[in-house]
């Protein structure tokens, strides 16, 4: 019970940073499409991190190695290289609903 704890206050995180970016993004760069994208990033980012904070640690564990050999510099590393990925996914998925004049307003 304690894993879906931990999981669920990680997304919980993430919601309500998102939710804090999504209004600072608009009002800072009147751009509706760049605050959704930063907002859902940060959820999903803020969700995987948490996962894989906790998962590590465990499957070092589980394998008889030294849990702490999976947190610290390695969970870090892979959670920044998640954290660019899943931000440019999702920027990736939301750049077809920008349309060209929105583009070319902000140029």
């Amino acid at each position: 019970m304690s894993e879906f704890s931990e999981l669920a206050t990680g997304l919980l995180i993430g919601i309500a940073l998102g939710a804090i970016a999504f209004p600072l993004i608009f009002f800072a760069f009147r751009d509706l499409a760049l605050a959704a994208t930063v907002s859902i990033a940060v959820v999903a980012a803020s969700s995987i991190a948490t996962t894989i904070g906790f998962l590590l640690p465990w499957i070092f564990s589980r394998f008889g190695y030294d849990p702490a050999l999976g947190s610290g510099p390695v969970v870090t590393v892979i959670q920044d290289v998640l954290s660019l990925a899943i931000y440019f996914m999702v920027a990736a998925a939301l750049a077809p609903m920008c349309s060209d004049e929105d583009i070319l307003r902000q140029q």
